[in-house]
Formats: structure tokens, sequence, C-alpha cells
């Protein structure tokens, strides 16, 4: 479940910056049964414990994954050891015409933005020359 937290001067240039944080696991469950406030809490705290110095946030959004009525769960999906070769090529290939991407399908940067850009870019292309 990410968490995103703003504060003045984050980047030391007097503009606000962007702090994301995730919550995994069962951690993730019971997160998401707290009450708005309380996980901003327990946000807030855990960010000043591992930044002491950081200010109070003037804004703080939760994602709650586990409760998205899509994803059902995290932001990417994991895969075992020896999935992504065994289980890769199947995700990457088109299925008449419908072609697959999202960072799960990405060769480089699973699980990023990045990737995300990267199969986009990837099934558009196939599509470009299908």
């Amino acid at each position: 479940m990410p968490l995103c937290a703003l504060g003045p001067g984050l980047t030391g240039r007097g503009s606000p910056g962007v702090l994301t944080g995730f919550v995994t696991g069962a951690e993730a469950h019971a997160f998401a049964a707290l009450p708005a406030a309380d996980q901003r809490a327990a946000a807030v705290a855990q960010a000043s414990r591992l930044f002491p110095m950081l200010p109070e946030p003037l804004a703080f959004h939760v994602t709650d994954w586990v409760n998205e009525r899509w994803s059902k769960g995290c932001y990417a999906a994991l895969f075992g050891p020896g999935d992504w070769s065994a289980l890769g090529p199947t995700l990457t290939t088109p299925h008449g015409l419908v072609h697959f991407a999202g960072t799960e399908t990405s060769t480089e940067f699973f699980g990023l933005l990045e990737g995300a850009v990267r199969s986009g870019r990837r099934a558009a292309a196939e599509l470009l020359s299908a």
C-alpha cells in the first residue's frame, strides 16, 4: 500500500517534495483496516523515525491497493523463483488482437514505473507493426 506525504523544504530549495513509502504483506491488511487519521499518524511516525528532520506533511494520501477493486493487492505482481523464465514469454505474446503491457511484462525495471513505460512502448510498437 503506497503512502505519499508532502512537506515543505524536502527538496532543499524551499519547494515541496514528495516522500513515498509502502506497507506490504500482513501489515498492509492491518494498515488498510485503520481509520484515515490513524493511517496518517502511523505513516508520519515511521517517516519521522527514518528522517528525524522531516517537517510535518502538507498533504497526505494513501492508495489502498488491498481493497482496490481491480488489483486486489499490491501495485505489482511478484513472481517466485523461475516463474519469470517460465511465464514471461506468455505474458508478452499477443493473443489475437489482445496485446499485454504493464510493469509485470517488462524485462527491465520490473515493478517500477520505468518498467511500465518500457512495456507500453513495446506493446505500442507491436500494434504499429501488426
